[in-house]
């Protein structure tokens, strides 16, 4: 059996895929069907030649091991399930080794490993926890310590795209947090070797700080030690949305050039042995310098088998090499297969196992053959890391795929300069100052490229989160096709070549939106505050107030991830109910980073309050984004989908909440209302102008000086719906509104205990019947 890591580490991975989801567990059953279909097609080649039945006996072996990575996911999913169960707040005691501490913002984080922890009557061994300091506990590493604290929250989802810090640190292999109270070291052993090199790493990236400005320094100290604390969040936001991200972890180039290099070097003058064993260690000591991320991992790892082999007289093959690393890394932390770093790092290697077998079908020397085979590498690294990319950050940067053909070829010459820089600086400035000065002209070439597509029409696409299932299927099918490209005869490889690059075309297919054939209302949990959006089955998006008070950068970290994650990059009509902050706020914040397309803003026509538009108004010019006003009997028709103005008058009110924009959208036989922040006084007026509807979403974020019962008793709703923010100093929805919403029938979803609520109503039904799901916990596709 040729490669039979590279087929164990298959058989590993689809197992534990299997343990997660349906969808997963199905996608991973037929991969793995066709992969034995291949190991038994073997076997009758086997049958044919006399030769063992090798084939059947790897048949076997594979799905045992394809057991034993469902039976390893289920037992760490059945462990992170036990420390969640776990209510926040709860006492616990944690002894473990320390592993590495990190300074942040709010003081020290330890992570401890080989942890066991006790609360109450549980005790749960071998874990991996993350423990909050307020001051620096002086830990060294490899100290025992006990910890006593309390269960720390993790910050949560609160909608689809929002940064989750559990499924991330679940990614890493932490199972809990813990924000200590009392500690003592119970071993005060340490790894000398590891505490050395974590120092001298600290030391080595002030010396690059030194000698650069802080945005070049924080990027080169990223690139060669993969030291983030200082990063720019601007700078590095610009380099993701540009898809060049990458360079800012230490990744397998590095070590290419750090390890291989130095290997060479050594091998001029010494033999295979000494010149591996020294090389080796070198490499384990930058892989400790560094944090050991996956990325450098599996480079390690892969550079190890290539040392071992140059010893021993054999053959290094890449695929096998491959394999091992991922069976090491997911043996180790099964959850790393759904982290960004697991994904980028092999969907890249893949890319270069592409290329490998590309280069060896041309077999030839002729430079145009030569170039555009360069092309290639870059357009298959682009094309294969797409689904990555389309997963984690919803949307797929366009020009990335030129940018990298000038990032790539530089990165080298960067790690090496910064490196030079870092450690020339601690015999002297200037000769520091003088390394450096390459490598900072190689980040101000970066931003400046980067500055620059940022400007260029298309930078990105916004495919929304591509489905695991999807993405899945699109490796398995790559993975498939190389396995049936490496078993063909040479004469035919011309014509397999070219079934494969059809494939990779077609599996673009995955990222053709499904668009639900109906209508989409999702009201988005943005904390204290508004934010609805609609979406319409031709591919229409329209937002009905976007705002908070209790979030910061509302737009940023919830608005503009949520709607992306939807596959919304542009948005036809935005409707502003009214001027106050909670409403618009997040509007202004998506018109300066110009993130997001708006067509149109729609606010309620009134006399006065002229004022709470004024900047939103100056932001709208400056992007050329045309403004209207809409007053009482107006109407904004899309197909079956119609909003109809109720409110406000072409009048002043005494109150901005009353000048709201009140509208009625309706679809088919379903309508919903949308209130804004009026009061009972409004709610009288337009008492004469409210049909019975299906839903209502609450004024006021369920203020008791909104619903009234007349109100209530004329809309006559079944389900309410109310957006606010947890423990919020307004003690909204009050107790009042929430009794008057259940004395007139209606059931009430709070975004506050539900996250984001969508509600779906299916154009077959034509608005007779319509579905409501929420985020956290609650309701799952319930009929209405």
């Amino acid at each position: 059996m040729k490669r039979p890591l590279l087929l164990t580490a298959a058989a590993w991975l689809l197992g534990e895929l299997s343990a997660e989801n349906m969808k997963c567990r199905i996608a991973s059953i037929i991969i793995y069907v066709i992969l034995a279909g291949i190991t038994a097609s073997r076997r009758e080649s086997e049958k044919k030649s006399g030769r063992k039945p090798v084939g059947l006996i790897w048949l076997g072996v594979l799905l045992l091991l394809w057991f034993s990575g469902k039976y390893r996911m289920t037992g760490v999913n059945s462990q992170y399930r036990g420390c969640m169960d776990l209510p926040d707040g709860q006492e616990v005691c944690a002894e473990g080794r320390v592993k590495k501490m990190v300074k942040t913002a709010y003081g020290y984080a330890v992570f401890l490993e080989r942890t066991q922890l006790s609360a109450e009557d549980k005790t749960m061994p071998d874990l991996q926890v993350k423990v909050l300091f307020t001051e620096n506990p002086g830990f060294k590493v490899g100290n025992i310590i006990r910890t006593e604290g309390k269960k720390a929250e993790f910050r949560e989802s609160r909608n689809e795209g929002n940064y989750d810090e559990k499924e991330y640190l679940h990614a890493d292999g932490i199972a809990l947090k813990i924000q200590a109270e009392h500690y003592e070291i119970t071993d005060c052993g340490y790894n000398e070797i590891r505490e050395y090199l974590t120092g001298l790493t600290a030391r080595l990236c002030d010396n690059i700080m030194t000698v650069c400005t802080k945005r070049e320094g924080s990027v080169i100290k990223a690139v060669v030690y993969g030291d983030k604390a200082d990063l720019d969040e601007e700078e590095k936001e610009l380099y993701v949305k540009n898809g060049i991200a990458h360079i800012l972890t230490v990744s397998g180039l590095h070590m290419s050039v750090a390890g291989m290099g130095l290997y060479h070097v050594l091998r001029k003058r010494f033999c295979f042995l000494t010149s591996g064993v020294v090389s080796g260690i070198l490499i384990w000591f930058f892989w400790i310098m560094t944090g050991g991320g996956i990325s450098v991992t599996r480079a390690f790892l892969m550079m190890l088998l290539r040392m071992i082999a140059d010893v021993t007289g054999r053959t290094y093959d890449l695929k096998n090499a491959l394999g091992f690393s991922v069976l090491f890394i997911l043996m180790e932390n099964p959850y790393a297969v759904f982290g960004a770093s697991f994904l980028m790092s092999y969907s890249a290697m893949l890319s270069v196992l592409f290329c490998t077998e590309l280069k060896k079908a041309i077999q030839t020397r002729r430079k145009s053959i030569c170039f555009l085979f360069s092309v290639a590498q870059g357009f298959f690294f682009w094309l294969l890391n797409l689904p990555v990319t389309a997963y984690f950050y919803y949307e797929v940067p366009v020009y990335a795929v030129l940018l990298n053909f000038v990032v790539i070829p530089l990165l080298s010459i960067l790690f090496l300069a910064g490196m030079a820089a870092s450690i020339l600086t601690g015999l002297s400035v200037y000769a520091g100052r003088f390394a450096a000065g390459t490598a900072v002209l190689i980040v101000r070439i970066y931003h400046a490229l980067c500055s620059l597509t940022g400007k260029l029409p298309g930078q990105s696409i916004v495919t929304g989160q591509l489905p695991g299932s999807r993405m899945l299927l699109f490796y398995g099918i790559v993975v498939i096709c190389l396995l049936v490209f490496q078993h063909r005869k040479r004469r035919k490889k011309a014509g397999v070549l070219f079934l494969i690059l059809c494939s990779l075309c077609l599996l673009l297919l995955v990222f053709y939106p499904q668009r639900y054939q109906g209508i989409q209302i999702s009201m988005a949990d943005v904390g204290q505050g508004d934010c609805t959006l609609v979406q319409n089955s031709n591919g229409h998006n329209y937002l009905i107030d976007a705002g908070s008070t209790s979030v910061k950068q509302v737009a940023e970290y919830r608005i503009l991830p949520f709607l992306k994650c939807q596959g919304v990059g542009r948005i036809d009509a935005v409707f502003l109910s009214h001027g106050d902050a909670d409403h618009i706020n997040g509007v202004e914040e998506m018109l300066q980073s110009n993130d997001i397309n708006i067509k149109t803003i729609y606010l309620p026509d009134c006399d006065g309050y002229e004022d709470a538009w004024k900047n939103l108004l100056e932001l709208a010019e400056e992007r050329n984004i045309a403004v209207r006003r809409l007053g009482s009997d107006t109407r904004y028709q899309d197909g079956d989908l119609t909003f109809e103005i109720i409110s406000p008058q072409k009048k002043s009110y005494d109150d901005i909440n009353d000048a709201s924009m009140v509208m009625r959208m309706a679809y088919f036989e379903f309508s919903m209302y949308f209130t804004g922040d009026i009061s009972r006084d409004t709610e009288r007026e337009l008492a004469d102008r409210i049909e019975k509807t299906d839903v209502l979403k609450v004024a006021h974020h369920g203020s008791k000086t909104a619903s009234s019962e007349e109100f209530l008793k004329k809309a006559q709703t079944g389900l309410a719906l109310i957006s606010c923010g947890e423990n919020n100093r307004y003690g909204h929805p009050h107790e009042e509104t929430l009794h008057r919403l259940k004395e007139a029938g209606n059931s009430c979803l709070i975004t506050a205990e539900t996250g984001r609520i969508r509600i779906c109503v299916p154009e077959e039904e034509k608005g007779r019947l319509y579905t409501i799901s929420t985020f956290i916990g609650g309701k799952t596709d319930e009929k209405y």
